[in-house]
């Protein structure tokens, strides 16, 4: 059954007008009209009038806004869409020509990364970009293509999917509960920063629909360890990997801010000698 707690204002099919857009962010900021007015450098009354649609805004007044409340560059568009402007930021392909040094960019840490596992995703986890040895290895315990054929077809490949899901790596992940309270805290604090991120909500509840998973374990105290690491085991392959995440600093660009690059380190000896043996050395 589907979780209608973690719907969102962009699951409906009409788009919110711009006073009930502008209303809600704030309110999602926690922030109150005075103080965003005093963050905007306009009256108070002029953003209630704006927020009660008796005022239409400017184009320059939707970006202050806009910026005052921290949106992502994908909310700022929307906000201009609702109020009546055309976009300010683009929505680019990666592989599109003006992405080049961005594109070159992102091949070149995953390349430099090998012999270990390094990938591209977006916001919402969809797998865009791995290097070589991420397929390698992650290939010793599933085939990810005839996976995600059985798991999603037709969508992209997304990486809490092909974790979580019981056609996936969950049966050889030994602590795979600990990492679906990880990824379901991620998503909820998303939508708490995002409520509009539809994409994240459906992924949510769908992974709430899955058997085993719950989000009121908790994990013992004694337990914690510096970091979260994935434990894997198939036959003689025992795996401990943990990861860093990286961003694009100066994004201009929707597709820019929302990707993160995920470099995997072995975090034991025996995990060094299976990457090396099965991914090669430098």
């Amino acid at each position: 059954m589907v979780n209608t707690a973690y719907r969102t204002a962009s699951s409906t099919n009409a788009p919110p007008a711009f006073p009930d857009l502008l209303r809600g962010w704030r309110k999602t900021r926690k922030i109150s009209q005075w103080d965003l007015s005093l963050n905007a450098g306009v009256s108070q009354r002029h953003l209630s009038f704006l927020e009660s649609g008796r005022s239409a805004p400017s184009r320059d007044m939707v970006l202050l806004l806009a910026r005052s409340l921290e949106l992502p560059l994908r909310e700022q568009n929307a906000l201009l869409t609702a109020a009546g402007f055309a976009h300010v930021y683009r929505e680019s392909e990666i592989g599109q020509k003006e992405m080049a040094q961005a594109n070159h960019a992102l091949q070149v840490m995953l390349k430099h990364h090998e012999p270990y596992p390094a990938l591209v995703i977006d916001r919402n986890w969809n797998l865009l970009m791995s290097n070589e040895a991420n397929t390698k290895l992650f290939s010793v315990f599933v085939d990810a293509i005839d996976v995600w054929e059985r798991v999603g077809p037709g969508e992209k490949p997304n990486l809490i999917r092909l974790t979580l899901h019981e056609q996936g790596l969950r049966p050889y992940i030994r602590n795979w509960k600990e990492f679906s309270l990880y990824f379901i805290r991620s998503l909820k604090l998303e939508l708490n920063s995002n409520p509009y991120n539809a994409g994240a909500s459906r992924l949510l509840n769908e992974i709430l629909g899955y058997p085993g998973i719950t989000d009121t374990d908790l994990i013992a105290t004694d337990s914690i360890t510096p970091y979260l690491s994935l434990e894997m085991v198939r036959q003689d392959v025992e795996l401990k990997l943990f990861s860093m995440v990286s961003t694009f600093g100066t994004p201009h660009d929707v597709t820019l801010q929302e990707l993160r690059i995920e470099t995997f380190f072995p975090a034991d000896e025996i995990t060094e000698g299976h990457i090396r043996r099965i991914c090669g050395s430098r």
